[in-house]
């Protein structure tokens, strides 16, 4: 979960073997995160998606009604869309040791967005245009990327 950043992240201990916001490893830009990611804020509960609207990236968006999923204590069940995504993704989920992290996919973040409504995701990265839509669909911001 979040607390990989410090594992992994720019200063993590654990970056020789696994770069959270780097992509290059991957043959991609910006994969699951920017690149130029310095960490990941945590968002409070009543944060509306308006305060955060002016930073570039919302990411890992949970749906309010789900019941007994909490991004803190289980599996994350992480929304990608293209195959670079997803290899990333399943990289660092390899690396995980606290949280279990799945790696599902979808061909838009739309359709990522559709899939954690239906309960088979819990999070994706989304860009300030879904992140709005997402809070039409009832979802709520996370964490924040911060550059």
């Amino acid at each position: 979960g979040l607390g990989d950043q410090h594992l992994f992240g720019n200063s993590g201990k654990e970056k020789a073997r696994f770069e959270l916001f780097a992509s290059a490893p991957f043959r991609g830009t910006d994969l699951l995160f920017h690149d130029a990611t310095q960490h990941l804020q945590l968002l409070g509960e009543e944060t509306e998606i308006s305060q955060v609207l002016g930073l570039d990236y919302v990411t890992l968006l949970q749906g309010l009604g789900h019941e007994g999923s909490s991004l803190s204590n289980s599996l994350v069940r992480w929304c990608c869309i293209s195959d670079l995504e997803l290899r990333k993704c399943e990289e660092w989920a390899l690396n995980v040791r606290s949280d279990p992290l799945v790696c599902v996919q979808a061909d838009s973040m739309i359709g990522c967005l559709e899939l954690i409504k239906k309960n088979e995701a819990d999070a994706v990265t989304l860009d300030a245009t879904h992140a709005y839509f997402a809070e039409t669909c009832a979802l709520a911001p996370v964490a924040a990327e911060c550059y």
